[in-house]
Order: C-alpha cells, then sequence, then structure tokens
C-alpha cells in the first residue's frame, strides 16, 4: 500500500512512501502450536511409547512359572538318581550338601527337586535381565525388553536349560547364583553401584560354594571390569567392592577347607 509522508520543513515536497501491507493476527503470532498428546502403545495400551510395568511382571511371572513347571512336574514320579543319592546323603560341595540336606529333611525329594526347579526359574530370569540389561539403550525399551524376554524364554525351554533344573544336584544352584550375579554386575553403570558390586560378588561367592568349577570364571570377570572401568578411580572402586571381597573370600575359603 502507498503512504505520503508528512511535507519536509526546508522544501514542502511530500514523498510517496511504500508500505507493506499489515499480517492478519494469526500468522503475526507464528504458527498454532498445538498441545503435545500422549503416545499410546498400540500393543500394549500404556501411556508412554514403551512397555507398561505391568506387562513386564506379568511376562516375567509367566517365564518363572512355566520354567519351574517344565522342571518339577515332568520329574517327580521315579526314585533318586544315583547322583542326587551321592549329593544330598554324601555332599560334594559345602553349601549343596547343607541345602539339599536341609531340603531333604523338610520335605524329602520332592522339596529337593522343588529347590532345584526354583533355582532354574531364577536362572532364566536372570538370562532375561542379563539379555535386556546388555541390550543396546539406543533401541526403544520394548524392544529391549523383547530381547530380554526371547532370551528367557530359549532358557526356561531349552534341554540343557531344563536339565540343570530336573535334578536335586548342585548344578541349578551355581547356575542360578551365576545367572544373578552377571546380572547385576553388567553393564555396572547406573545407580547403585557399590552395592550392586558387593551384591555380585555374594552371588557369585554361592555360586563357587555351589560348584567350585565356577572360579574358572571369576579372573575374566574381574579384569573386565578393571579394564572396562574407564577411568583409575573407577576401576579401584571396582577392586575394593569387587574383585577385593571375592578374593579374600575364595582365598579364606580355600585356606579353611
Amino acid at each position: 500500500m502507498f503512504k505520503f509522508t508528512k511535507p519536509d520543513r526546508d522544501t514542502g515536497v511530500m514523498r510517496l512512501q511504500l508500505e507493506a501491507p499489515p499480517l492478519p493476527r494469526r500468522w503475526a503470532e507464528g504458527p498454532e502450536v498445538l498441545p503435545a498428546q500422549p503416545q499410546t502403545d498400540p500393543v500394549t495400551g500404556s501411556g508412554t511409547a514403551g512397555i507398561s510395568k505391568s506387562w513386564i511382571a506379568v511376562g516375567l511371572l509367566g517365564l518363572a512359572i512355566g520354567a519351574f513347571c517344565l522342571r518339577f512336574l515332568p520329574n517327580n514320579d521315579h526314585s533318586a538318581y544315583m547322583d542326587e543319592v551321592s549329593q544330598i546323603l554324601a555332599g560334594r560341595y559345602l553349601l549343596e550338601q547343607v541345602v539339599a540336606g536341609g531340603m531333604d529333611i523338610v520335605g524329602g525329594l520332592t522339596m529337593v527337586r522343588a529347590f532345584t526347579a526354583l533355582c532354574g526359574a531364577i536362572m532364566t530370569l536372570a538370562t532375561a535381565g542379563v539379555a535386556y540389561r546388555l541390550t543396546s539403550r539406543a533401541l526403544p525399551e520394548r524392544q529391549r525388553w523383547f530381547v530380554g524376554f526371547g532370551a528367557g524364554l530359549l532358557m526356561a525351554i531349552l534341554p540343557t536349560g531344563i536339565g540343570l533344573g530336573n535334578f536335586g544336584t548342585y548344578d541349578a544352584l551355581a547356575g542360578a547364583a551365576f545367572m544373578s550375579g552377571i546380572a547385576l554386575l553388567f553393564p555396572v553403570e547406573g545407580r547403585g553401584r557399590r552395592s550392586r558390586l558387593v551384591a555380585g560378588s555374594a552371588l557369585l561367592f554361592i555360586a563357587f560354594l555351589s560348584k567350585y568349577v565356577i572360579a574358572a570364571y571369576f579372573p575374566f570377570i574381574c579384569l573386565y571390569l578393571i579394564f572396562s572401568a574407564g577411568s583409575v578411580k573407577n576401576a579401584i572402586s571396582r577392586i575394593g567392592w569387587f574383585v577385593g571381597p571375592l578374593t579374600l573370600a575364595c582365598a579364606a575359603y580355600f585356606s579353611i577347607f
């Protein structure tokens, strides 16, 4: 649009000035911003794009119950195997002898096998936890849990996993404690690092008391934790809260027994 300016004080000349038309109000204020809408997962129906905690709990509970039934129900209608008799009555390892003997006193061979099946279920859950925690955080939360549930399902149904929990021997207790310790240790980043390091060392020591050959993995785990610390301070912390306690506990056991 055109507009005449005021006359010049000296010459009295008026100038013709070109002006742009005023913008509509909605244009001047910028684009309309709509309020953010919560994302609903089409699979779980949760209020976020991930997977709801209730479905995670249901899935883990289903894994545990399924793993327990596969190990306990088909194997409780016959007499004791030779390995079960020798380990329950005589005992080859300290912790297994105490636990299996106590279960036998309370409920006989059925209770021993039920405890072994429970250890198999714990090992299944720990496997799911390890797979979830080691899956890249770049993936959505739902995909990470799919990886965890897939690994747990394999542990629940594969013959090797079922075989460890079928009989009242030391293998299931050792596997459950070992996998639970690994689930706490890897990765170490995040909250509660010291408590997880201490709890991990305790669980690995329980696995060692259940089956001594588990100790063959300890040097590799300790070296990985030290060299993956990222700094000298973190390495010293891991040595003090994990490597040191685990080494002292194993050394004390060997010196006594």
